[in-house]
């Protein structure tokens, strides 16, 4: 079995951990410069793993009315995500429709493209801004 999944959300929260220490240090008045250049990139290397992972396990798909209008990867960070605990934070999607297609809120389907299978997304969203 492919311990990816495990293993870049445990990166992910280490890299959470050490972004709040890096933050702490510079309220101390501590010169934090190296610290965050190696953060940044570690959190590069993770998310060109997390993008390897997706681009293999498959994207999500978007249905309206029973149509295929588009895939997305559900991978894109959002603090009050991982502020909650929901893994990484890094479970959010963002989607832009073809601009001839009129979309009513309630009626898009989201789908896992590995297995059909459709999220429970009560409560998850957070609109654009």
């Amino acid at each position: 079995m492919n311990k990816w999944p495990e293993d870049i959300e445990d990166r992910r929260r280490q890299i959470h951990r050490q972004r709040s220490e890096i933050q702490a240090l510079q309220r101390a008045g501590i010169s934090t410069v190296s610290a965050e250049e190696l953060l940044a990139r570690m959190l590069a290397k993770v998310n060109d793993l997390a993008a390897e992972r997706d681009r293999i396990v498959g994207e999500q798909r978007l249905k309206y009315p029973g149509t295929l209008i588009g895939r997305t990867l559900a991978n894109r960070y959002r603090d009050d995500l991982a502020d909650a605990g929901l893994g990484s934070g890094n479970h959010c999607l963002e989607f832009k429709a073809q601009t001839n297609i009129r979309l009513e809120p309630r009626s898009i389907e989201v789908r896992r493209s590995l297995d059909g299978s459709s999220p429970d997304l009560s409560g998850a969203t957070r609109g654009a801004g």
